[in-house]
């Protein structure tokens, strides 16, 4: 059996305790001796700074105040040291092997990013039929088991990867500049990354066995945000930047 690449998790978390807590604890269950998570906690004002003070296999990095998502995980992943980085929200539940389905893309040199399918999410990420899936952790864990089995080794070529769990190349990261911090708390960085990926000759893949549970906008319901004019804001940056934009649906990541 193909040894995986050693991983790196960083999870960008922001206020919204109960939320970080649910993803942690599903992910600790998953994880391999070798792998390695990185919580950002970027200024939380909640319960979020003491709790993970109990979370010693986790490696903590506090922004005394919010920088936004994309310095959030640029400031991670400088702290981790995996040749694959995958970029998690604090939203998520994990299950299984999903870290093994994920990475096993990256057998090929030229892929730079992979991401998984979902519950919610924009574009052929999206599982339909678990848009109405129970949100109980026994019910999600028997679907994505049975999901898993029924698309073991099924990838696909994209051009666009969203960010709500992205697995990128350690130096392809590097060397197109992490994400760039100017899309300040979430909206269109993803996009950006992958366009640039792209552009440097990169190739981005979804990996369709793996499954990943995604809550969705919790941050930004936690933090009094509009995550929707979040959203228009980030796109018009995103349109004038790279003179156009392929078409999109509104991210539901």
């Amino acid at each position: 059996m193909r040894e995986r690449p050693a991983v790196s998790i960083v999870i960008p978390a922001w206020n919204a305790w109960e939320t970080t807590r649910s993803c942690l604890d599903s992910l600790y269950l998953t994880l391999a001796a070798s792998d390695e998570v990185v919580v950002v906690d970027d200024g939380s004002t909640d319960a979020t700074p003491s709790h993970l003070a109990h979370y010693g296999w986790a490696r903590v990095i506090r922004n005394p105040t919010n920088l936004g998502f994309a310095a959030a995980c640029n400031r991670g992943a400088a702290a981790a040291p995996g040749e694959i980085l995958v970029f998690l929200n604090n939203d998520t539940l994990l299950f299984g092997r999903w870290i093994d389905a994920l990475t096993k893309p990256f057998a090929n040199p030229e892929i730079g990013g992979v991401g998984p399918r979902s519950n919610f999410v924009s574009g052929p990420q999206l599982v339909p039929e678990a848009q109405t899936l129970p949100p109980e952790p026994s019910r999600i864990r028997s679907f994505a088991r049975t999901w898993q089995n029924a698309h073991r080794g099924e990838t696909s070529p994209t051009n666009r990867l969203v960010g709500f769990c992205l697995a990128i190349r350690r130096n392809a990261f590097e060397e197109v500049g992490g994400f760039d911090e100017s899309y300040g708390n979430g909206g269109f960085e993803d996009d950006d990354l992958c366009l640039r990926l792209i552009d440097g000759s990169w190739k981005l893949a979804i990996s369709h066995e793996c499954f990943v549970y995604h809550r969705g906008h919790v941050t930004f319901h936690a933090n009094g945000l509009d995550w929707y004019a979040e959203q228009q804001r980030n796109e018009g940056r995103f349109i004038a930047r790279h003179h156009g934009t392929r078409s999109r649906e509104v991210d539901a990541g």
